[in-house]
């Protein structure tokens, strides 16, 4: 069920304004709540750029605190930052070189590779989306939003954002047929086609008149046409922040096909139309809505503080499991130990009383080498727990993790011997893995049990190690 004090927050920042929006739970479904919105000074936001990191973290503080908005992760875009949208061909290849591979491609549009943060989704077998922003403008988003008390965890860009949204309203995501979709901002203007479900092609065209404009629109159709034939148009959608989109939606001709404004949840104003949808589409990123087209734009040492994070809670659960083991463990065994002693206080005193109750001293007398016997066999197990340096040993296998494996789940299948079972993105990772817990002192000869790639996702590859532990061989002996 969608719980509004731990979903996530949509924000889009522009030049001119900022909008927030977080969603409400009735009944079980989730709705748009109010869209917080708010003017900025000149000079705060230019070309996409945050200019002022303080004054930008003092005023969403200030809003997320006014408007009561308890929820403090956020997915935010900012209009108008300097982003390469490219459809790339690239035959399928290892993660490692893929990664190589999209470098090379942005430094080919004006862009470094190096200097950039990269993401992209799969159109078809060869095809892919290549999505990447300046890194500087990402580390200074980062920054502002740690300073305001919220935890950044993605950051889209306002096509995505937009059409996430649009597609609540106008926009048919399981249509074969294509939707253009014209994003007009007030430092630039999108053209983007709507195909497959997913945004398949965008440029920017900087600020131009409507007759330019018009120009342009047209010529992306018939570029569209040219390249996928069997494509048709079905409609252009319009959204905008200036008074151009209205003006665009009434001048644009009638044979390019039906012409509509866009329409999605919470909009009931025209003006700023596209910052608003793209804090929707954000906010909409709590429902893993429309997955197929999801990207990240976060920082590289963001998403590994993430996975540690992530990591670290995940131990502190597998500890907390085990102490509370060793209390139940107590617990039983100080009532089994109070029950027992009651009741052989009871059969002394019958024998006291009669000295014909010998039969039932001979029961009590079998009772009691049982539940000795249970005493010993609980004073072992909880001698094991404190022979076998546990924090030492979980310490070992988190420290170790290489930066592209995680785990999934560890536990003990035979005595004296952990089970990892986890992900990676990498066969090679996953050795690098086991090679490091068998330099390890805590662990005897770890042994691969399996790999094999994910169903769902061919890039990802599910493993499993076994780690018998030292000190088990050591009590054993």
């Amino acid at each position: 069920m969608f719980d509004p004090e731990k979903g996530i927050v949509g924000v889009s920042i522009g030049p001119r304004m900022i909008f927030i929006t977080r969603f409400n739970s009735t009944k079980g479904t989730a709705e748009t709540g109010k869209i917080v919105s708010i003017k900025l000074e000149e000079g705060v936001v230019q070309n996409g750029l945050i200019v002022d990191v303080e004054g930008l973290a003092r005023i969403l503080k200030n809003v997320f605190r006014d408007n009561n908005i308890k929820a403090k992760r956020v997915f935010a875009c900012i209009s108008g930052a300097d982003e390469i949208v490219r459809t790339v061909t690239l035959p399928k290849m290892p993660k490692k070189q893929m990664k190589e591979a999209l470098k090379g491609e942005i430094d080919k549009y004006m862009l470094s590779g190096e200097e950039s943060v990269i993401d992209h989704y799969p159109l078809n077998k060869e095809k892919l989306l290549l999505v990447a922003i300046r890194k500087d403008i990402t580390v200074t988003l980062l920054k502002v939003m740690e300073k305001a008390g919220l935890d950044l965890i993605g950051i889209d860009i306002f096509p995505l954002a937009a059409l996430r949204a649009l597609s609540r309203g106008n926009i048919d995501l399981i249509s074969k047929k294509t939707t253009i979709l014209i994003l007009i901002g007030d430092e630039k203007t999108d053209i983007c086609v709507v195909a497959d479900g997913r945004l398949s092609y965008s440029r920017n065209i900087g600020t131009i008149g409507i007759a330019e404009l018009i120009r342009e629109v047209t010529d992306t159709i018939s570029y569209w046409i040219e390249q996928s034939p069997d494509s048709a148009v079905e409609k252009i959608v319009i959204s905008g922040d200036t008074i151009k989109a209205g003006e665009l939606h009434a001048v644009l001709p009638d044979e390019l096909g039906v012409i509509e404004q866009g329409e999605c949840p919470g909009l009931t104003s025209a003006e700023f139309n596209l910052s608003r949808a793209a804090s929707i589409g954000s906010a909409m990123r709590a429902f893993g809505e429309n997955k197929v087209f999801d990207i990240n734009l976060l920082p590289p040492g963001k998403f590994k503080r993430m996975r540690l994070e992530k990591l670290s809670l995940i131990i502190f659960t597998l500890f907390s499991v085990i102490l509370l083991g060793i209390f139940i463990a107590s617990f039983i065994f100080s009532v089994i130990c109070e029950r027992h002693t009651k009741k052989l206080d009871e059969v002394k005193q019958k024998i006291a009383e009669s000295s014909g109750a010998i039969t039932e001293a001979q029961k009590i007398r079998k009772e009691k080498l049982r539940v000795i016997n249970m005493v010993n066999k609980m004073e072992v197990f909880i001698a094991e727990i404190e022979f076998i340096p546990w924090p030492s040993i979980l310490r070992e296998i988190k420290d170790r993790i290489p930066p592209e494996v995680w785990l999934a789940r560890i536990f003990t299948a035979e005595e004296f011997t952990l089970t990892l079972q986890g992900e990676s993105f990498s066969q090679e990772s996953v050795h690098e893995y086991l090679n490091l817990l068998k330099s390890s002192d805590y662990f005897e000869e770890p042994e691969l049990l399996h790999t094999r790639k994910r169903e769902e996702d061919s890039a990802i590859v599910a493993f499993g190690i076994t780690c018998p532990l030292a000190a088990g061989r050591e009590k054993e002996r």
